[in-house]
């Protein structure tokens, strides 16, 4: 028993050998056509790694070029990468088959080729996006070229995946300022990739978002700009609510919206307690011929206020300001 074990390992052994040896000699050969058939028939038999150094030789070789087993080898080497998951020298030799034999019965396929090593090349949507670019661009290309392929639906559901790795990519980029409280650059942001896809499946978590930044930016603001930005949040609601009546959002955008509005109009009253208050110093302080015009200037402002901001708590000062000038108007009148 021990001594067939021993036979069996022995020829194992012995033909293992030989075999390296063989194909030793044939890549020191210089006889290109045996490599070619050889190259050909480690691939057929999918010996992918043992046909591509054969194939290699034979291309670098040139001595093909022009005949008619060039458009064999070419088509062979090209699928020898793709088999190998070398897919950049696939897509290059893929497209270059198509390119040096455009009327050849695999002209097609190899361009479509080509588009799918690209395919395989898009990285996930953590990662920079550039390559699925190039795959989209690719397989347009395809289908300007061949319109009525029956390789059409394939590509563009492919387009479809790769179109929305990009929406996906763009999302996550926006919601990335949103994260780390950048509320201005997320609010742009998620605005432009709005842009970009309009009927984005994350439309109503972007614009949900808009209407959190857009508000959280107006209360980190400086009050010369709190006004506009506490607007700019008005806006943003009721783009939402236009466009998610129904939304599970709809409470907390309702808040948020009853609070810009709120916020906007104390900080509107605040500006013109302020300027009336100016006014009135202004008005204490002017020689006496001047002063019947300018505190008439601020009842005029103090009433105006009244109309504007009935309910604000500047509301007993602004009263009491009026109170004042009209006072001293009616001291001053002539009599």
């Amino acid at each position: 028993m021990l001594n067939f074990r021993f036979i069996l390992l022995f020829l194992v052994t012995a033909t293992v050998l030989f075999s390296c040896s063989e194909y030793n000699k044939l890549l020191k050969s210089e006889d290109m056509d045996l490599k070619l058939d050889k190259g050909i028939e480690f691939f057929e038999a999918k010996k992918y790694d043992k046909a591509m150094p054969l194939l290699e030789e034979v291309v670098a070789s040139g001595k093909f070029r022009g005949t008619e087993k060039a458009e064999k080898l070419y088509y062979t080497y090209a699928y020898c990468h793709y088999y190998l998951k070398e897919f950049y020298l696939a897509a290059y030799y893929f497209k270059m088959f198509s390119r040096t034999f455009p009327r050849s019965r695999y002209a097609e396929e190899c361009l479509f080729m080509s588009a799918m090593c690209n395919v395989k090349n898009s990285p996930k949507t953590t990662l920079d996006q550039a390559e699925t670019k190039e795959a989209i661009n690719e397989i347009q290309l395809f289908l300007n070229r061949y319109p009525e392929s029956p390789r059409r639906d394939t590509c563009n559901k492919i387009l479809d995946q790769l179109n929305n790795k990009l929406e996906t990519k763009a999302f996550d980029n926006a919601a990335l300022y949103y994260k780390i409280e950048n509320y201005k650059a997320a609010s742009i942001a998620l605005k432009s990739m709005l842009e970009e896809y309009p009927m984005s499946r994350y439309k109503e978590e972007a614009m949900f978002m808009i209407v959190n930044a857009d508000f959280r930016l107006a209360e980190n603001s400086i009050d010369e700009k709190k006004v506009e930005r506490y607007e700019q949040t008005q806006v943003s609601c009721t783009n939402f609510i236009a466009a998610f009546p129904e939304s599970k959002h709809r409470r907390a955008v309702d808040e948020v919206y009853a609070s810009a509005q709120k916020n906007a109009l104390d900080f509107k009253a605040k500006d013109m307690y302020l300027k009336i208050k100016t006014e009135m110093n202004a008005a204490d302080k002017a020689p006496k011929e001047k002063k019947l015009a300018l505190y008439a200037q601020v009842s005029k402002s103090c009433s105006t206020f009244v109309s504007l901001y009935p309910d604000s708590h500047f509301r007993k000062e602004v009263d009491s300001m009026n109170e004042e000038a009209t006072k001293q108007i009616e001291l001053l009148k002539p009599q």
